[in-house]
């Protein structure tokens, strides 16, 4: 008796545990989805970088002063922040203006003597035309460059500097000065002009940066923060990124939305899609009309001012199929849109809100999993309004009569620094749509 008693008892812990192991079966053999690409925004494990530094007369002035310049010392910062960021580097440093000088590093660091600058061409379109397309460029100059200089700048730009993956950056600082400024005004006068110890009067000096743009804004990010305050540094870059590592969460806070006869839904947060992910996912009803969810999205690294006017761009939608264990491409017009609210930027983080609206109908109402990927385009003229960060620092030849003393007022600006600026704006808003790209937003509709 004892002995049936046992094996019942046995045959039931194996039934139990029969039981178990077939519901853990059934609990891990769940349908899971893929998760999204990767975007990787890491530098470049090695880098080789040309250092090319205006070798004219009017660069002299930035040296020509008693007890050491910003501009000095803003030179020699620029191979100190390559090997600090690279631990595998090779560096040229080369000289430009009439011809191309190729120097060693104490050579190049002569730059601190007023007769390293004795050229007399600045022709920096040939400087971009030279340059190697794998390298990261670095060209220190005063950019000042008529109208006709800027169209075959840009040009160069265009070939060399601008295009899928690459970024181009404009630098801007300002330093004593005491030297002389040639090519001012209609006449092509020149004029001789020293700062006071009043940083307003500084004049300005820049760096053109362009490569691979995570190398471009690695090194534009460690660079500014060893400038001093009283450069008054601004920023401007272009490449496809405004922002990267872009994050969406639910927003809390802001509930708006826009005034419309449809009622929305709102839609339920899940997290079952994409387990221990910070990919937005949510719950659609497939009977709902349309539904919405309140969205505040993070992207870090923000070089420069942000624009405030977005609209949502559909790059992508694709559906779960779970035989081939794959996202397939489909065709949706309309399943998603959105309204951008309150845009922020704090300390090169940008936040901005917006409600995501989805339409069930544009599916057909079909169950499955669906993966958006999404980016908000700024509007252009917006765009171009807000990377121009060196307005104040602008003049044109239209501004100034030709007296002394009227040349003297632009002593501390740079002539058409503003339209070089907002051609690269536009050049880039063209070739590369920018924005925060790669949002990804997951669906499972029901």
């Amino acid at each position: 008796m004892k002995k049936k008693i046992l094996a019942m008892i046995l045959l039931g812990i194996t039934i139990l545990l029969s039981g178990c192991s077939l519901g853990n079966h059934s609990l891990s053999s769940k349908d899971t989805v893929e998760a999204p690409p990767k975007i990787s925004y890491a530098k470049s494990d090695a880098i080789s970088a040309d250092i090319y530094l205006d070798g004219t007369t009017s660069m002299y002035g930035y040296v020509n002063y008693p007890g050491g310049t910003i501009y000095a010392d803003a030179v020699k910062d620029i191979d100190r922040t390559i090997t600090e960021n690279w631990k595998n580097d090779s560096i040229k440093y080369i000289k430009f203006g009439d011809n191309f000088q190729e120097m060693d590093r104490d050579a190049f660091l002569h730059m601190d003597n007023p007769d390293f600058y004795n050229q007399k061409d600045t022709s920096l379109q040939k400087v971009i035309d030279q340059s190697k397309e794998n390298d990261l460029t670095i060209i220190v100059t005063d950019l000042f460059q008529t109208n006709q200089d800027l169209d075959s700048l840009v040009r160069s730009i265009k070939n060399k500097g601008m295009g899928k993956d690459k970024a181009v950056a404009v630098i801007g600082l300002k330093s004593q000065f005491n030297g002389k400024i040639f090519d001012v005004g209609k006449n092509m006068s020149s004029l001789d002009y020293a700062s006071s110890d009043d940083p307003l009067s500084y004049r300005p000096v820049y760096l053109l940066v362009f490569g691979n743009k995570n190398d471009t804004r690695t090194f534009v990010k460690s660079y500014q923060k060893k400038l001093p305050e009283s450069a008054q540094t601004n920023v401007a870059i272009f490449s496809s990124d405004i922002g990267i590592d872009t994050i969406l969460e639910a927003d809390k806070v802001n509930s708006k939305k826009k005034d419309n006869k449809d009622k929305a839904a709102k839609m339920a947060t899940i997290s079952n899609l994409l387990p221990k992910s910070d990919i937005m996912q949510y719950r659609l009803k497939k009977d709902e009309k349309l539904s919405e969810a309140p969205v505040r999205m993070y992207s870090k690294e923000v070089l420069g001012k942000i624009p405030d006017t977005y609209t949502m761009k559909i790059d992508s939608i694709e559906t779960w199929n779970k035989q081939n264990k794959t996202f397939d491409s489909i065709t949706a017009d309309d399943f998603l849109s959105a309204d951008v609210f309150d845009t922020g930027l704090n300390d090169g983080t940008a936040n901005i809100s917006f409600m995501i609206q989805a339409k069930p109908g544009a599916i057909h109402k079909k169950e499955g999993v669906y993966r958006v990927n999404l980016s908000l385009i700024p509007d252009k003229d917006k765009y171009i309004k807000a990377i121009d960060t060196f307005n104040d620092w602008n003049f044109d030849d239209n501004q100034i009569s030709e007296s002394q003393e009227s040349l003297k007022q632009i002593g501390n600006k740079t002539l058409n620094i503003s339209k070089f600026v907002t051609m690269l704006a536009n050049l880039n808003y063209e070739l590369n749509i920018p924005g925060f790209h790669n949002i990804y937003v997951y669906f499972e509709v029901k």
